[in-house]
């Protein structure tokens, strides 16, 4: 299960990658909402990686 979620996330980073590259067409609001969504799913990929924080 944790690596199907892995690897929604990845395809989902990916389109939104795509899709910012295109700013001329999207606008620089879209541009920026697409920023926050690939930097929460860069965290979710991040955690899910590393089995996320370690406490000792």
């Amino acid at each position: 299960m944790k690596k199907k979620v892995g690897v929604v996330v990845d395809i989902v980073m990916y389109v939104i990658l795509l899709v910012q590259m295109m700013y001329v067409f999207i606008g620089n609001n879209l541009h920026e909402l697409l920023g926050i969504g690939f930097f929460v799913c860069l965290i979710i990929h991040l955690l899910s990686r590393t089995g996320g924080p370690r406490q000792s």
